[in-house]
């Protein structure tokens, strides 16, 4: 075998090293360079995505404060529509309350006024029959008075 003769060691430790040496340089100065640079674009692509990501979450939570912000600021506002809504209800319905009232008292009124009439005109008349039945009686009283009167005197 000839790599066990010892004539050849020279040489081939001569061209071993040559080729090793060749190739760490190959690898120290082209390869190695190229996969640090893989490794630093890799690095700096995820520091721009975690950068973005972190630029993005922040700009989510402030769209999620400005949301909740608007959102309580929206309550607010549809609970004061709310209130005013209940007071002017309120406030109408004491107005039209009123207004039946004041048309209730004055229909009240005018019943009254037109019963203390009818009453006042019932009475009138109930003392105006009183009166006739009265002065019937008493002519026909002295009606009967008379022809009484007549009868003993002709008796």
């Amino acid at each position: 075998m000839p790599q066990f003769e010892l004539v050849s060691y020279l040489s081939q430790a001569f061209w071993m090293l040559i080729s090793f040496g060749f190739l760490y340089l190959l690898v120290d100065y082209i390869l190695f360079p190229m996969i640090y640079d893989v490794i630093d674009e890799r690095k700096r692509l995820v520091a721009e995505n975690l950068a973005a990501a972190e630029k993005a979450n922040k700009a989510a939570e402030q769209i999620m404060r400005e949301y909740q912000h608007y959102l309580l600021t929206a309550e607010q506002e549809a609970s004061a529509l709310i209130q005013k809504a209940y007071q002017d209800t309120n406030r109408l319905t004491r107005q039209i309350e009123a207004q039946h009232d004041r048309k209730v008292r004055a229909k009240i009124k005018k019943t009254e006024r037109d019963l203390k009439r009818q009453s006042n005109k019932i009475e009138t008349q109930t003392i105006r029959l009183a009166d006739d039945l009265a002065q019937n009686l008493v002519k026909k009283l002295k009606a009967t008075d008379a022809s009484f009167s007549q009868e003993e005197a002709h008796s």
